[in-house]
This record gives structure tokens, C-alpha cells and sequence, in this order.
């Protein structure tokens, strides 16, 4: 019964107003045949994921579906292996991390190899008997790279009619410290959701040559786009943990990691709270953040337990914004504003209201109840996007614990 209808009684006690983490990390080098046509003889890269222990090629956990996976591209001159803080990042998280060691000094053989690592990670995950047999999830695979690797993984996901390929599946981008790509293929055309990161203090790539007019150059065609901009404190190298690592940039670089990928491949509740909300907005060495919704986002700031709060939050244009809630999350159902995602016989408005800005915040108080731990029920947003004067977004799902 908890986790069919959430009932009358229940929400009469919720008084409404306006990626899990892994503890064993394994790791292991490959050396995987490129079927691709282009690029690297030989894929090379160094690979964290989430392990049944701690080590070398270390057995990989089972997860039903496989685990998401994302791609790093690395800087110029730089190997995979070098970030293997933000890879171990990854892997702490639950998400396979492939950290492209090949391509060391090129922009055109960088793209070839990322484009052809993705049947690379298909092969490897699909072939009987292959270490990484069925640990990989293919329609969760995301794609990050810093400085050169920034800038290439719009030219692995460029859609241009003029594009000598395609994307070949990746779900999702971002961008540290980028390279403007322009400076190599001008008018790519990005179709996924697409973030960057910038730092004042960077004199390699100064965000007002690369990471602004490259945020203004990408039209988004889903999820949104946006531009994570920090002051003097935050270099080209500490971003990425590189060099004199500052902990304290490098750290808030790992929750945007982490809070993105966790948005867009792990369908985690507290996603975009490091970069669009309170918490991403109150960092002290934050200068600003621009973003565009082409899809309403909706994350919280925490689960959701008896005798405590929590902040649900709405990313969309100004305008009208809402919230539904139902039983659980179901196959989209389409209508005339966007995919329900909710189980439809449930389904109730929550709240819908105008918002000035760009965020709608609803806290929802759980009484200190007993018989409410383990009820469970999924919430989807909704508001104006750039394109439209409304659509319903993503949904995330809750169980109320103790």
C-alpha cells in the first residue's frame, strides 16, 4: 500500500509552501580496438568505476541495466589519467568513468576518438566474457573534457548539417575551463544538455575569449544550457584538481560534476542544487551563472524524511510554473504541452503559480510520523522555457525515510 497511491491522509500531513554514493572504487587501464574508421589505432584509457572492493581490476558492482557512464576528454598535452581525482569522483558516485589517454596534442584526433570510444564502451559492455560485460548503461553515457577536451566535445556532438558526423549517442556535456570551439569549426549545432564552468583567474583560456562567447554560440535543443562563472580564485588547473589544487574550487568543480551527471544520466533527486540552486548560487567565489531552460528542471535539496524539510525547486523562464505529484513515475504520456512522466490515474497539480525569476522553491514538511517512512511518490515540474509559454520537464522520484 506505501508505495501504490499516495493517500488523502498523507497529504494532509505534508504542510506545502512557495547520484547514491559508493564506497569501493576499482580501477583498470585498457587498450580497446578502434572499429571506428578514424582516429587511434588503439583506444587508450584509464577507467574508475564502482567496485565490490577497493583495487585494480577489481570486480565491478552489479547494477540492473548498468551503470551511466561519462567520457573525459583531457587538456592539450595532458593524458586522462592525469584528472584521475575527478574520475575517482565519478566512480564514488556510481557513474563509469573513461578517461580518454590518447589524442595528446590534437583537436581533430581527439574527436575522432571520442566519437569512436563510444563503440568502444558499447563493444566492451555487450561482448560475452569481456571484463566489463554488461556493467555499462548505453543510453546513459555522457561526455566531459576540459580545456582542449572542453571545446572538442562540441565537435563530437556538433549536429551541423555541415558535421562530417553526428553524435554518436552522448546524452549530456560539460565543459571546464573550454577552449572556445569556434577557433576550430565554427556554427556547431549541440542538441543535448550542455553546461560549462569558468574561472577569472584563468590567463590559458580567459572566459571572456572561450567559455562566454562559446555559451553564446550553443542554440540548446533540450534539458538547457549553461555558464558557471567563478572569480580570480578559480585557474585553468585548480578546476580540474590540477597543479596547486585549491580545495575549495576544485571542490565546488566535483558538485557540479557531480550534480550535473547526476541530473542527466542517474536521476538523482538533488541534481542541479550546485548549480542553479541555493547551494550553487551562495558560493562565495561565485561571480555568475547564466543558463537557458529549453526543458522546466526540477531537483530538491535533499531527501525527504519524517519530521524534516525539504526545498523542491523548478528551473524555468519567467512565467507561469508548477508542480505535479503522483504515486510513481510512468512511460511518458504525450500531450499538447510536453511527455506527462507521472503515473496518469495519480497524477494531481501540486502547486502552479507565476514566478518573476528563474526558479520556483517549494518546501515540503514531513510530520515526525512513523507510519509515513517508506511511502513513496514521484513530482514532476513544469514552466516557460525559451521556446514556449509552457512545458512539463523532468520528474523525480521519493521514498520517505526515517
Amino acid at each position: 500500500m506505501r508505495n501504490l497511491v499516495l493517500s488523502a491522509i498523507l497529504w494532509s500531513f505534508l504542510a506545502v509552501g512557495a547520484v547514491g554514493q559508493c564506497t569501493h572504487i576499482g580501477n583498470a587501464s585498457v587498450s580497446w580496438p578502434n572499429n571506428y574508421g578514424a582516429g587511434s589505432a588503439s583506444l587508450d584509457a584509464d577507467i574508475y568505476y564502482p567496485a565490490i572492493c577497493s583495487g585494480l581490476n577489481a570486480p565491478v558492482m552489479p547494477s540492473a541495466g548498468g551503470h551511466p557512464v561519462v567520457v573525459f576528454l583531457h587538456g592539450w598535452g595532458k593524458l586522462g589519467s592525469d584528472y584521475y581525482r575527478i574520475g575517482r569522483e565519478l566512480a564514488s558516485m556510481g557513474i563509469v568513468a573513461v578517461m580518454m589517454n590518447t589524442a595528446r596534442h590534437s583537436y581533430a584526433l581527439m574527436e575522432e576518438d571520442a566519437k569512436a570510444l563510444f563503440g568502444a564502451i558499447n563493444t566492451a559492455t555487450s561482448t560475452e566474457g569481456a571484463f566489463f560485460q554488461g556493467t555499462m548503461n548505453m543510453s546513459k553515457v555522457g561526455l566531459m573534457g576540459h580545456s582542449m577536451g572542453g571545446a572538442v566535445l562540441a565537435l563530437v556532438l556538433n549536429e551541423s548539417p555541415t558535421a562530417p558526423s553526428k553524435n554518436p549517442g552522448y546524452k549530456c556535456a560539460l565543459g571546464i575551463a573550454p577552449v572556445n570551439p569556434s577557433l576550430a569549426v565554427a556554427n556547431t549545432v549541440v542538441t543535448v544538455p550542455i553546461g560549462l564552468v569558468s574561472g577569472m583567474g584563468d590567463t590559458l583560456t580567459p572566459p571572456y575569449l572561450h567559455a562566454i562567447p562559446y555559451y553564446n554560440s550553443l542554440v540548446p535543443a533540450d534539458g538547457l544550457k549553461f555558464h558557471y562563472k567563478m572569480d580570480s580564485a578559480a585557474t585553468h588547473m585548480n578546476l580540474v584538481g590540477l597543479g596547486q589544487v585549491d580545495p575549495i574550487i576544485f571542490d565546488r568543480s566535483l558538485q557540479i560534476v557531480s550534480g550535473f551527471f547526476g541530473q542527466f544520466l542517474d536521476d538523482q533527486a538533488l541534481g542541479l542544487e550546485p548549480v542553479l540552486g541555493v547551494d550553487g548560487l551562495s558560493e562565495l567565489h561565485l561571480v555568475s551563472v547564466d543558463r537557458q531552460m529549453v526543458v522546466p528542471q526540477v531537483w530538491s535539496d535533499g531527501d525527504l524524511r519524517v519530521g524534516s524539510q525539504t526545498r523542491i525547486s523548478v528551473a524555468a523562464e519567467a512565467g507561469f510554473a508548477g508542480l505535479i505529484v503522483a504515486s510513481s513515475v510512468a512511460s511518458p504520456t504525450q500531450t499538447s504541452v510536453g511527455s506527462l512522466l507521472l503515473d496518469p490515474s495519480s497524477a494531481v497539480p501540486l502547486i502552479e503559480t507565476l514566478i518573476v525569476g528563474n526558479r520556483l522553491d517549494v518546501i515540503i514538511t514531513v510530520p515526525a510520523l512513523s507510519q509515513l517512512v517508506g511511502t513513496s511518490f514521484a513530482i514532476q515540474g513544469g514552466g516557460a522555457t525559451i521556446n514556449e509559454p509552457f512545458k512539463l520537464g523532468s520528474a523525480i522520484s521519493f521514498t520517505i525515510g526515517s
